[in-house]
């Protein structure tokens, strides 16, 4: 024979007692979030901080609605100062007996739905990577645009010229996650994309193994009349408020550098003409002398007062 014990604490609906507007909601929460932790997290602090505070639990003993003894999904946490105990509510409790609104349980429930929605659309894209490596390697485009691109100050991604490639990597991987199975020939892009952005890499980091294996630099010297004799590495047009004017970047023979206008001379063609193609170019050997000023990089100085400039026959 079967008997049931008849609840006499202030929390059953049965008891003369049990008063709702004692009572205090603290929080509503999801009791089996799908992979939502700090929800978790917050149910857990808030009730490590209310038994800190004395606070015990009361009411059903069933471990569901603390007021009705129903399995619950989502409950609202309620404690009553008087008698210093809380209890779980669910649902249905909450608006028959306590008149609370429904607003927050609706939020619950969509977030669990939304939850469901973003876990499996991340199941079906976990699959997809599985099966194209190179859409894979494709979801770490920004942790490679952060190290090859935008790191030792832009001056990777200026050599490397990877910016696009990863740019577009990163707008087919978020479609092919928001909206599904990206086509054939995405894929056969995005797998030509990462080729490239493979070799850049390599072949930069090629030469900067090249370049730790050269020999330091001599500073540059500085002063009056000092003699150039060396490569044009750059060219440039210089804009200003008079119209702008053509500008090169020398190496000399020494290892040092040295930035400056263009003199006169290495403008013109062998006839003294001016042309669109008669002023030095990178890789031209010059040879002038300058005034020079230091920077704050010992390699690298300013020239001015350019004098005695001539191209030099390779």
């Amino acid at each position: 024979m079967t008997t049931t014990t008849r609840r006499r604490d202030v929390h059953a609906p049965s008891s003369d007692r049990f008063d709702p507007e004692l009572y205090t909601c603290y929080g509503v929460f999801d009791f089996t979030p799908e992979f939502d932790y700090m929800q978790v997290q917050d149910r857990i602090a808030l009730v490590n901080k209310m038994i800190s505070k004395g606070y015990k639990f009361g009411g059903s003993a069933t471990g569901g609605c603390g007021h009705c003894g129903t399995n619950i999904r989502y409950g609202a946490l309620m404690a009553r100062d008087d008698v210093m105990e809380m209890i779980w509510v669910g649902e249905t409790c909450l608006d028959g007996r306590f008149e609370l609104t429904k607003n927050e349980f609706q939020k619950l429930r969509k977030n669990a739905s939304l939850n469901r929605e973003r876990i499996a659309k991340a199941a079906r894209f976990e699959a997809l990577c599985d099966e194209n490596p190179d859409l894979a390697y494709a979801t770490y485009h920004e942790n490679i645009y952060n190290v090859i691109v935008t790191d030792d100050g832009g001056r990777f991604g200026n050599v490397a010229d990877c910016s696009w490639e990863l740019i577009t990597m990163g707008d087919i991987v978020d479609k092919a996650y928001r909206y599904g199975d990206p086509s054939p020939k995405q894929l056969a892009f995005i797998s030509k994309l990462v080729a490239k952005v493979s070799d850049k890499a390599d072949a930069y980091t090629a030469k900067l193994a090249a370049q730790a294996t050269e020999t330091p630099a001599a500073p540059v010297p500085t002063g009056k009349g000092v003699k150039v004799t060396g490569t044009v590495v750059k060219v440039d047009w210089k804009e200003n408020a008079y119209g702008g004017r053509l500008v090169m970047t020398v190496k000399n023979d020494a290892g040092w550098l040295v930035w400056g206008t263009v003199p006169q001379s290495l403008t013109v063609d062998e006839r003294g003409y001016t042309t669109a193609d008669s002023a030095v170019k990178a890789g031209d050997a010059v040879s002038f002398t300058a005034t020079i000023e230091a920077s704050d990089r010992p390699e690298f100085g300013f020239f001015k007062r350019p004098t005695k400039a001539v191209r030099i026959a390779k």
